[in-house]
């Protein structure tokens, strides 16, 4: 996970991106407007990942999937 600010010219910040890294690419998230917003969902996407591994999913081309061939979006890792 890495974490991203973004903003615009006049270094103002606009917010935060949480970016995964897989396989040598880099996919958003989410966006988040608070460093705390960003703190408490690093934490929570963080669990649920891991979550998701333990049961046997695995990330590939963008999204999880599970042994039973099931597909879940990258987005399933927010609330």
């Amino acid at each position: 996970m890495a974490t991203v600010v973004h903003g615009d010219s006049n270094m103002n910040v606009g917010g935060y991106i949480l970016i995964l890294h897989a396989h040598g690419r880099m996919y958003d998230v989410c966006v988040c407007k608070t460093i705390r917003t960003l703190l408490e969902t690093r934490e929570y996407v963080m669990s649920r990942y891991t979550d998701l591994i333990e049961q046997g999913y695995v990330f590939r081309d963008g999204q999880f999937v599970g042994p039973d061939r099931i597909s879940l979006p990258l987005e399933s890792l927010t609330r």
